[in-house]
């Protein structure tokens, strides 16, 4: 019996429940990152529809074998939130931003992150935490910095 049972209020469901690999409740989000987890759902499926060689580094990408451009080269605009939270990505530590690519971006499960990444399986709950107040604080960062121009 959990303590949740005993304290009268049931356990709710887990996504990924897999009996014993299941060691920690990798669907819990807190209560203060429901904005930020939306926010993370909204840029992966961006980040995903953008494809892996949607770059517009190269100018040998424009062009196709039988000559001439694509019907149209300009990058699809994007909600400002959504740039917003990949400037964030791009201003944090690497191994956290790629947990956050693999989870919301690519639908990796955890128990992959944590292989792919090295980590613990049972700290996965306090890293995607972390990883998320992360995103937090720089996002509450980059509204300071406009507000102060």
């Amino acid at each position: 019996m959990t303590i949740l049972a005993m304290a009268g209020e049931e356990e709710q469901p887990r996504l990924y429940s897999k009996g014993f690999s299941d060691r920690v409740p990798v669907d819990v989000i807190a209560p203060k990152h429901f904005v930020v987890h939306s926010q993370l759902v909204r840029w992966g499926t961006w980040s995903w529809s953008r494809g892996r060689g949607s770059s517009l580094a190269s100018a040998e990408s424009l062009y196709s074998g039988k000559g001439g451009t694509p019907p149209s080269t300009a990058p699809m605009a994007a909600d400002p939130q959504i740039m917003a939270v990949e400037r964030a990505l791009i201003r944090m530590p690497m191994q956290h931003a790629d947990t956050l690519r693999m989870l919301y971006a690519q639908r990796l499960t955890p128990g992959s992150i944590c292989k792919a990444l090295h980590l613990r399986y049972e700290g996965w709950g306090s890293w995607i935490f972390m990883a998320r107040c992360m995103v937090v604080n720089l996002l509450r960062r980059e509204v300071s910095q406009i507000s102060d121009i």
